[in-house]
Protein backbone atom coordinates (compact mmCIF):
# COMPACT_ATOMS: atom_id res chain seq x y z
CA UNK A 1 0.00 0.00 0.00
CA UNK A 2 2.69 2.45 1.15
CA UNK A 3 4.20 1.73 -2.39
CA UNK A 4 1.30 2.16 -4.08
CA UNK A 5 1.38 5.98 -2.35
CA UNK A 6 5.07 6.52 -3.37
CA UNK A 7 4.77 5.81 -7.05
CA UNK A 8 2.25 8.12 -7.24
CA UNK A 9 3.29 10.54 -5.69
CA UNK A 10 6.64 10.36 -7.77
CA UNK A 11 4.62 9.76 -10.77
CA UNK A 12 2.77 13.36 -10.35
CA UNK A 13 5.94 15.07 -9.59
CA UNK A 14 7.11 13.91 -13.11
CA UNK A 15 4.22 15.05 -14.25
CA UNK A 16 4.06 18.28 -12.75
CA UNK A 17 7.84 19.11 -13.95
CA UNK A 18 7.22 17.60 -17.49
CA UNK A 19 4.86 19.68 -18.45
CA UNK A 20 6.23 23.35 -16.94
CA UNK A 21 9.08 23.17 -20.10
CA UNK A 22 7.89 24.16 -22.90
CA UNK A 23 8.88 22.30 -26.30
CA UNK A 24 9.98 23.99 -29.64
CA UNK A 25 8.41 22.64 -32.95
CA UNK A 26 10.45 23.40 -35.72
CA UNK A 27 8.31 22.37 -38.66
CA UNK A 28 7.12 23.83 -42.29
CA UNK A 29 4.89 21.22 -43.27
CA UNK A 30 1.61 22.26 -41.80
CA UNK A 31 -0.10 18.88 -41.56
CA UNK A 32 3.28 16.97 -39.30
CA UNK A 33 3.44 20.27 -37.18
CA UNK A 34 -0.50 19.89 -36.78
CA UNK A 35 -0.22 16.14 -35.89
CA UNK A 36 2.43 16.82 -33.23
CA UNK A 37 0.81 19.67 -31.82
CA UNK A 38 -2.65 17.91 -31.71
CA UNK A 39 -0.73 14.59 -29.72
CA UNK A 40 1.47 17.00 -27.37
CA UNK A 41 -1.54 19.14 -26.11
CA UNK A 42 -3.62 16.52 -25.40
CA UNK A 43 -0.78 15.43 -23.03
CA UNK A 44 -0.88 19.12 -21.54
CA UNK A 45 3.06 19.94 -22.79
CA UNK A 46 3.55 23.87 -23.74
CA UNK A 47 4.61 24.57 -27.25
CA UNK A 48 6.13 26.75 -29.33
CA UNK A 49 6.01 26.91 -32.57
CA UNK A 50 8.57 28.01 -35.19
CA UNK A 51 8.34 27.94 -39.11
CA UNK A 52 11.93 28.97 -40.06
CA UNK A 53 15.12 28.42 -38.61
CA UNK A 54 16.42 31.68 -37.86
CA UNK A 55 12.97 32.28 -36.00
CA UNK A 56 13.62 29.00 -33.71
CA UNK A 57 17.48 30.14 -33.26
CA UNK A 58 16.09 33.16 -31.13
CA UNK A 59 13.15 31.31 -29.26
CA UNK A 60 15.82 28.77 -28.27
CA UNK A 61 17.91 31.80 -26.79
CA UNK A 62 15.37 33.70 -25.44
CA UNK A 63 13.33 30.81 -24.37
CA UNK A 64 15.48 28.23 -23.00
CA UNK A 65 13.08 25.68 -24.43
CA UNK A 66 13.13 22.07 -22.42
CA UNK A 67 13.05 20.55 -25.81
CA UNK A 68 13.31 21.14 -29.07
CA UNK A 69 11.69 18.94 -32.12
CA UNK A 70 12.98 19.44 -35.60
CA UNK A 71 12.02 17.91 -39.19
CA UNK A 72 15.18 16.86 -40.93
CA UNK A 73 13.82 18.13 -44.00
CA UNK A 74 13.15 21.77 -42.55
CA UNK A 75 14.76 23.89 -45.23
CA UNK A 76 17.09 20.55 -46.02
CA UNK A 77 20.25 20.87 -44.82
CA UNK A 78 19.47 23.94 -42.76
CA UNK A 79 17.75 22.10 -39.74
CA UNK A 80 21.03 19.75 -39.29
CA UNK A 81 23.52 23.10 -38.96
CA UNK A 82 20.95 24.36 -36.57
CA UNK A 83 21.01 20.96 -34.45
CA UNK A 84 24.92 21.09 -34.40
CA UNK A 85 24.44 25.04 -33.77
CA UNK A 86 22.80 24.48 -30.18
CA UNK A 87 25.23 21.19 -29.71
CA UNK A 88 28.08 23.47 -30.08
CA UNK A 89 27.09 25.99 -28.36
CA UNK A 90 27.59 26.20 -24.41
CA UNK A 91 24.47 28.33 -23.50
CA UNK A 92 22.11 25.61 -25.25
CA UNK A 93 24.01 22.50 -25.33
CA UNK A 94 22.38 20.94 -22.92
CA UNK A 95 18.42 21.43 -24.43
CA UNK A 96 17.64 17.87 -26.05
CA UNK A 97 16.86 17.44 -29.83
CA UNK A 98 14.47 15.21 -31.21
CA UNK A 99 15.03 14.84 -35.17
CA UNK A 100 12.12 13.69 -37.70
CA UNK A 101 13.28 12.10 -40.27
CA UNK A 102 11.52 11.28 -43.76
CA UNK A 103 12.94 7.63 -43.70
CA UNK A 104 15.60 4.95 -42.10
CA UNK A 105 17.24 5.73 -45.93
CA UNK A 106 17.12 9.45 -45.44
CA UNK A 107 20.86 10.07 -46.55
CA UNK A 108 21.13 12.71 -43.04
CA UNK A 109 19.98 10.41 -40.52
CA UNK A 110 23.49 8.87 -39.47
CA UNK A 111 23.97 13.13 -39.07
CA UNK A 112 20.81 13.63 -36.70
CA UNK A 113 22.11 10.33 -34.60
CA UNK A 114 25.48 12.08 -34.06
CA UNK A 115 23.74 15.40 -33.57
CA UNK A 116 20.49 14.64 -31.58
CA UNK A 117 19.29 12.99 -28.62
CA UNK A 118 16.48 11.06 -30.27
CA UNK A 119 14.79 10.68 -33.60
CA UNK A 120 11.83 9.29 -35.08
CA UNK A 121 11.13 8.38 -38.80
CA UNK A 122 7.90 9.03 -40.26
CA UNK A 123 5.09 8.44 -40.29
CA UNK A 124 5.25 9.56 -36.81
CA UNK A 125 3.81 7.16 -34.24
CA UNK A 126 1.68 9.10 -31.49
CA UNK A 127 3.01 6.47 -28.70
CA UNK A 128 6.71 6.70 -29.92
CA UNK A 129 6.57 10.43 -30.11
CA UNK A 130 4.97 11.08 -26.58
CA UNK A 131 7.77 8.20 -25.30
CA UNK A 132 11.02 10.15 -26.44
CA UNK A 133 9.84 12.97 -25.23
CA UNK A 134 9.10 12.42 -21.85
CA UNK A 135 12.02 10.25 -21.68
CA UNK A 136 14.33 13.20 -23.27
CA UNK A 137 12.86 16.32 -21.09
CA UNK A 138 13.33 13.78 -17.57
CA UNK A 139 17.08 13.50 -19.11
CA UNK A 140 17.04 17.07 -19.28
CA UNK A 141 15.75 17.53 -15.79
CA UNK A 142 17.98 15.31 -14.11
Amino acid sequence: MIFKKIKKYFSSQKQGLLHKKHILVICDAGKERNYIKKVLKKRKFQLINADVLDEAWNIINEQNPGLVIVNSNIASEGSLDLCIKIKQDPKTKNIPILAIADSKNDANVVDYVQNTDGYLIKPINEKELVKQVEALIIKEIC
